[in-house]
């Protein structure tokens, strides 16, 4: 999976982003360490903001290294402002429109991720998030594709597979986390295979919720997984 890059995320954290295509926007929504990273950078802005000292945790030799060579390169010599308090600079030094976000993406590694992530929404046509395929388990038949998008501001599952007829069985669509513990039911396979579904998850990287699972379920009344799996898959 590819990732969003520093400067991109630095205009987001300063609400300076004037061109972030809706495809950045719903990578956000499924992407854990972008999402993290994100939250990083705004921290920071709101620390510079607000007068407040920096995080106390020493950053390694290498990262300080990196940061002075930024601060070098874009701010005179002798004593002068921290990165954190560059970052309001950067909106009034249009002459140098990448010191703010190059400080930004400096100094981001400095600050301790707070487990926060912030969302944004694409009002926007149907968009690709991730997708999968779906593959029969030992001694079952079928194939598909299942494909995580973000349509209207929230997020859908589609799924499109073929197999043989569940004769007097039905099929369930499920959620299952990385943790093989915890799963979500998503709803009826049609019998035509194809459906869409709304994902209930929001959390970054859909908090481990990835792996795609249609089941095959007796009508038994019984509302849990039946351990019976035909397809699988893992969005990424």
């Amino acid at each position: 999976m590819r990732h969003l890059d520093d400067e991109l995320l630095a205009g987001l954290a300063l609400d300076e982003a004037e061109e972030v295509g809706a495809r950045d926007r719903a990578h956000l929504l499924v992407c854990r360490a972008c999402a993290a990273r994100l939250a990083e950078l705004q921290a920071l802005v709101a620390t510079g903001r607000a007068g407040e000292p920096g995080p106390s945790r020493p950053p390694a030799p290498t990262v300080l290294a990196a940061i002075q060579a930024e601060l070098a390169a874009d701010v005179p010599a002798g004593p002068g402002p921290s990165p954190v308090a560059v970052l309001d600079h950067h909106r009034s030094v249009r002459s140098r429109p990448s010191v703010g976000r190059r400080l930004v993406a400096a100094a981001a590694v400095l600050v301790v991720a707070a487990g926060g992530a912030l969302w944004y929404r694409a009002a926007t046509a149907e968009v690709v998030v991730a997708s999968t395929t779906l593959t029969s388990l030992p001694d079952k038949s079928g194939s598909g594709t299942a494909r995580l998008v973000e349509r209207d501001g929230g997020l859908q599952l589609t799924v499109d597979v073929t197999r043989p007829a569940a004769g007097d069985a039905f099929e369930e669509l499920w959620l299952i986390n990385t943790d093989g513990q915890r799963m979500i039911s998503l709803g009826v396979v049609p019998p035509d295979g194809h459906g869409t579904y709304p994902v209930p998850v929001t959390e970054p990287g859909l908090g481990g919720y990835t792996v795609v699972d249609i089941s095959l379920e007796p009508f038994d009344g019984d509302a849990a997984h039946s351990r019976d799996s035909l397809l699988r898959g893992s969005l990424a």
